[in-house]
């Protein structure tokens, strides 16, 4: 198993928002993973030579005030913010990194969007759109995924969405991304979200009236016009929509850019493949050539480059390479955007690209020469091991290097490869190939993809419709794949895939496009019942989508509409709870381990057989006594007893089902009474972990722990003395379930409602459940504020910051010295344009007050204990504990 922060080496940049408290803390962690580090400052700031003779894969810095912020953005070294390291160890295991860019630009980097059944050419642009703003997408439905953009709710895709009880995806048309687009800015959702049943025509109609980016043309007018009127002609070949056309445009001309429609007055032209008379003529004019990518790339960084200076960013060859056709390549040792970018490679090359090493792998990419993927690489033979220079060096001449090239097994110490990834140009001469003779009869329809869309995500949403199952590839017995790169614990290979229009066609039907109010949705496949976990790989099913379909879309839908989605949804349930037997059982079974690893896993197995004989035992010696009424398996009750899927419910294994996190007492049982509470249902935990719902703790508390944890999904704040009666019980009768302590005599609103009163006025229950609200809303209740803290501050700087960031705060920036306090430039503004301090310092809060008051903005000072009042009441309330505001 790969190892947490494996292959890093990390620069940590020290700022007035990364100050010495956070930079020891991640130092600290990183410490404890064996993984290098240096810290940089002021007065030892991070050079060019230093990042690339020191190896540094990544960057640690709250903001992107630092010398060297543009190069990295340039050769996709990843700059992520401290929280990205807590979250790291929190999870234990790599989360996607664009969520925790520290750039303003990326209004989007929360947001992880699939697109419904759109036209591929719309799709293309909200996903190149999602990207410039730093946010991430999938064409599956996953754990990852915010938000899923539809026009048809009656879509496979939106039916499962809307099943699901506590599913967080919010449904919304794609005038958002429109809109967040033109403005560059993340808009709220509420007026594009799309409710079950709700009119498509309506909604449009109203948004329209509203009119949301009118009220906003200021935004606009004050976007940085790097395109300087440069005017570009929108291919035919890229086959736009009226809505992709529109998207594309008010990029460009936003970014200051013209878009001509004649090709012979355009400056720059985009298309998407490497033939075609428009191709030629602009190629032979001296036009910049580009593809979407191009844009959507200077859109992000918000600069003109040249097309040709980024290989994927020139028109593709469609089909690819045809003696790549065969290849089949994964990839290992790369993070981030890198590895999005070698991905795409080996796809615009015509190779198939697959996230885990199998025996049918042809060629491993690899950055170092380290990892499970590399050794068994070495170890099976027969797999070629290259670095990425071979993949570009073969692009860029569109000619098929030798991988026995020294230069392709070279690895040199002072520089990182993965470092210099995108710095190859394209070959100008070789370009002309494609144009001058007017001859082209290459072609690979590839879209750059998003960090992490399939290798990470666990997959969601399964139903039977239109499914076609692919029978397993004998040869695919033998898999590796790296933690970092595809989650283990995905439980399933199968994935709910949008469809794909077809990206060529005549002209009529490229206009049915545009006129068909309910294009293909997306295809979901059927899960299986969960196999009994055994040493031998699981067989896969894979999903294929029948693209090249010609069956009109009307007959792709029952036409008993209605019983068809109510029965999609109780499969969905039910396969749901099926899903979740995964999630907390299956490992992946088929990758090949090494011998220790194997006698690991035969230990570890041989224990959990063990405990389960001891469960069942105790299961059956209950059954016996009690003799309770037969029930039928949730899986096999018939439709009619159950209209509503969200209704449907498993009874629970275990006795408890509390996975809680410790704060004021010490936590200290031994091995036998931790399983044995583990047994019950009951897991504690010291550190936060994803699905925490109970706070254990003597009374309500002001510790870092109970404040954070209050941010959590809770059912349950329970006093200590409940796990030493729990415990009690057991030890006197384990076949007794029936005498174990009821849970509700030990909310601590019960075992010391003093200590509730006294710090809330409202009662616990309502507490967790204004909480659970603000979490499923996406409105925590510091939801996008930016707060400026004072050393001094109770607790200290960089706890506060975690409670703060815990509960929805945006940015906080440490305010270290009165010095630093030059201008309002210096300090965290918020969205409405005000700023906010929490101090109790004299100095820094008169100092607030004449930069306040000098420049005429609004701003306030809080006291901590306004933070601590909003958190205990899940409510800003303003007329407390506050000390200065105008």
């Amino acid at each position: 198993m790969k190892r947490l922060f494996e292959g890093f080496k990390v620069a940590i940049i020290k700022s007035a928002d990364l100050p010495d408290e956070e930079a020891d803390a991640i130092a600290t962690i990183l410490q404890n993973h064996g993984v290098e580090y240096k810290i940089f400052g002021n007065d030892s700031p991070l050079q060019q030579l230093d990042l690339i003779e020191g190896e540094y894969s990544h960057i640690a810095s709250n903001n992107i005030d630092f010398e060297l912020y543009t190069f990295t953005q340039e050769n996709m070294i990843p700059v992520v913010t401290s929280e990205f390291f807590h979250k790291t160890e929190e999870q234990n295991k790599t989360p996607p990194i664009r969520p925790y860019s520290p750039d303003p630009k990326h209004v989007l980097k929360d947001i992880h969007v699939c697109v419904g059944g759109l036209p591929v050419s719309d799709k293309e642009a909200i996903y190149g759109g999602v990207r410039a703003l730093g946010g991430s997408f999938s064409e599956t439905l996953n754990k990852f995924v915010t938000h899923l953009i539809s026009i048809d709710t009656d879509e496979d895709a939106c039916i499962a969405v809307y099943s699901l009880e506590e599913c967080q995806i919010k449904v919304v048309l794609p005038d958002w991304i429109d809109d967040c687009l033109k403005l560059r800015k993340r808009l709220d959702e509420t007026p594009y979200l799309l409710e079950e049943g709700e009119s498509i025509d309506a909604k449009v109609e109203k948004l329209k009236e509203l009119d949301i980016v009118s009220k906003d043309k200021n935004l606009i007018k004050a976007q940085k016009k790097f395109l300087n009127k440069k005017s570009f002609y929108l291919g035919e070949d890229l086959e736009l929509t009226k809505r992709s056309r529109d998207v594309i445009s008010s990029l460009i001309e936003n970014s200051g850019g013209v878009i001509n429609k004649s090709l012979t007055n355009a400056q720059c032209y985009l298309g998407k493949y490497r033939e075609g008379e428009e191709y030629r003529s602009a190629s032979r004019k001296g036009l910049h050539v580009g593809n979407l990518n191009w844009i959507y790339w200077m859109v992000e960084h918000q600069k003109y480059i040249s097309p040709y200076k980024k290989l994927l960013h020139y028109p593709y060859v469609k089909h690819g390479m045809p003696q790549l056709k065969k290849f089949v390549i994964t990839s290992t040792n790369y993070s981030g955007d890198v590895r999005i970018y070698v991905k795409s490679l080996v796809e615009a090359l015509g190779a198939e690209f697959t996230t885990s090493l199998k025996q049918r792998n042809t060629h491993l990419i690899t950055a170092s020469e380290t990892g499970s993927k590399y050794n068994a690489a070495k170890k099976w033979g027969g797999i070629a091991v290259v670095n990425h220079l071979w993949l570009e060096e073969t692009y860029a001449a569109w000619d098929l290097k030798s991988v026995d090239n020294p230069r392709y097994s070279h690895y040199p110490r002072s520089l990182k490869m993965s470092d210099i990834a995108g710095e190859t140009p394209l070959d100008m001469q070789v370009l002309k190939q494609f144009y001058e003779d007017g001859n082209s009869d290459f072609s690979a329809n590839v879209i750059e993809d998003s960090e992490a869309e399939d290798s990470t995500a666990d997959t969601i949403l399964p139903s039977d419709v239109h499914r076609i199952l692919t029978p397993k590839n004998p040869n695919d017995d033998n898999i590796l794949s790296n933690k970092s790169e595809e989650d283990q614990e995905s439980p399933l290979k199968e994935n709910v895939e949008t469809s794909k229009t077809p990206s060529k066609g005549s002209k009529k039907n490229s206009q049915a496009h545009e006129s068909t109010p309910k294009p293909k949705s997306v295809n979901v496949s059927k899960i299986s019942p969960p196999p009994v976990p055994t040493e031998t790989p699981a067989a896969k099913s894979t999903i294929s989508n029948n693209s090249s379909s010609t069956t009109p879309l009307s007959t792709t839908r029952p036409s008993s509409g209605r019983k068809a989605k109510d029965k999609a949804a109780l499969k969905l349930h039910e396969d749901m709870e099926q899903l979740n037997w995964f999630q907390k059982h299956h490992k992946s079974k088929d990758i090949p381990l090494l011998p220790e690893e194997i006698e690991a896993r035969k230990r570890k197995r041989a224990e959990e057989l063990a405990e389960k004989e001891k469960r069942e035992s105790r299961q059956s010696s209950k059954e016996k006594e009690d003799t309770p009424e037969k029930e039928e398996p949730v899986s096999k009750v018939k439709h009619e007893a159950l209209p509503k899927a969200k209704k449907a419910k498993k009874t629970p294994s275990t006795p408890y089902n509390i996975i809680a996190i410790a704060t004021g007492w010490e936590l200290n049982f031994n091995r036998s009474d931790t399983q044995i509470l583990s047994n019950l249902g009951i897991t504690l935990h010291k550190e936060f972990k994803n699905n925490i719902n109970a706070i254990i703790a003597p009374k309500f508390m002001r510790t870092e722990k109970f404040l954070t944890g209050l941010s959590y999904q809770l059912d349950y704040i329970l006093s200590p003395t409940f796990l030493q009666e729990v415990l009690i019980k057991f030890k006197n009768d384990p076949n007794d379930v029936n005498s174990l302590p009821d849970i509700s005599n030990f909310s601590i609103d019960v075992t010391n409602a003093d200590s509730v009163k006294e710090l809330t006025s409202i009662s616990l229950t309502e507490l967790m459940d204004r909480s659970k609200r603000r979490i499923n809303s996406y409105d925590r209740i510091f939801h996008d504020m930016c707060f400026n803290i004072t050393p001094k501050i109770p607790g200290g700087a960089a706890i506060v910051q975690k409670i703060l960031k815990a509960h929805g705060a945006n940015k906080i920036s440490i305010v270290k010295t009165i010095k630093d306090m030059k201008n309002l430039k210096s300090l965290a503004k918020n969205p409405d344009g005000s700023y906010i301090m929490i101090s109790n310092e004299k100095g820094f809060i008169d100092k607030f007050k004449t930069l306040i008051e000098g420049e005429e903005q609004p701003g306030r000072v809080i006291e901590w204990n306004w933070v601590i009042n909003s958190i205990f009441h899940m409510e800003i309330d303003n007329t407390k504990n506050v000390l200065y505001s105008n």
